[in-house]
């Protein structure tokens, strides 16, 4: 790092330093080697910034979302119901391959035959207005089975309020419906 520096290439990007009471804080930091009159590096200037809250914060929403993974069933759509992502979980109960889903209908799912019901249209219609809903449904996997999975549906907004997409939280309870 140093030597890079004195050799004038300057250098960017977040860095662990200790505080003067000890903690581990972490600086957004750029490194700028100036050069004298005869090309050698006299100085560095350094602007920084300090995002320790940030990486706590993104770190937390990480481990967050490693929790919700690991223990339930997850999905992504667009807010007209095609579907983004979903996680292992999902996709070993359903049967099916995530390039068999992406970007298609969640009716391959919702409804045997995979056609989109006037239902299921304006479920669409409402969590794309932006409506949180919470029910238990019915989904059909690739090899036939049904198996029931009680969701939360969370509309996800970008800065300017608009609905970007839907997030379904969901636990597998077909055990409990037989």
């Amino acid at each position: 790092f140093w030597q890079r520096l004195r050799d004038g290439v300057p250098e960017a990007g977040e860095f662990p330093r200790k505080a003067a009471d000890g903690r581990r804080v972490w600086l957004r930091a750029s490194y700028n080697p100036v050069t004298g009159p005869d090309g050698k590096v006299t100085k560095v200037i350094k602007a920084a910034l300090d995002v320790t809250a940030e990486r706590t914060a993104n770190n937390e929403i990480a481990e967050r979302m490693e929790a919700v993974n690991s223990s339930q069933l997850v999905a992504e759509y667009t807010p007209d119901g095609l579907l983004l992502s979903m996680n292992q979980a999902y996709l070993d109960r359903s049967g099916f391959e995530l390039s068999a889903l992406v970007n298609k209908p969640a009716a391959q799912l919702w409804v045997r035959n995979g056609e989109e019901t006037r239902e299921y249209q304006r479920f669409w219609h409402a969590r794309a207005a932006g409506e949180r809903v919470s029910e238990t449904g019915r989904r059909f996997g690739r090899r036939g089975q049904d198996f029931y999975v009680n969701s939360c549906f969370t509309p996800i907004r970008d800065l300017e309020g608009r609905v970007i997409r839907v997030l379904e939280l969901g636990q597998d309870v077909t055990e409990e419906r037989n």
